[in-house]
């Protein structure tokens, strides 16, 4: 099950993925913070207490876009797809649909 999780993840984080949604898709409440480098737009999960991820939006990025962060310590990269692909299947993204990949699942993200 995924839940708002009022802190933010504490460790370093890099991104891993894009959705091409709003934060607005993913909830209504967000907050503004910094990351040292720059102010950001975000909110952060958890899944089943196992999994914490934050979502994002830069100053700069493409309006309708947000990264997916997890903790730096996941490098392996076949944890950060099972991540990942245990992201979009808690937030239920549906595929992104064009005349190349319609109805295909990996349409929907974009790696970061």
């Amino acid at each position: 099950m995924i839940r708002f999780s009022p802190q933010a993840l504490h460790a370093d984080v890099i991104p891993q993925a894009i959705f091409w949604r709003p934060l607005l898709y993913f909830t209504s409440s967000f907050r503004e913070d910094e990351d040292g480098l720059d102010k950001f737009y975000g909110v952060s999960f958890t899944i089943d207490n196992d999994l914490s991820f934050d979502l994002r939006h830069y100053r700069g990025h493409p309006e309708y876009t947000v990264s997916v962060y997890f903790a730096f310590s996941m490098q392996q990269e076949e944890d950060v797809v099972a991540a990942v692909e245990m992201v979009v299947s808690a937030v239920a993204l549906p595929p992104k649909e064009t005349p190349n990949n319609a109805g295909v699942a990996g349409g929907r993200v974009a790696a970061a």
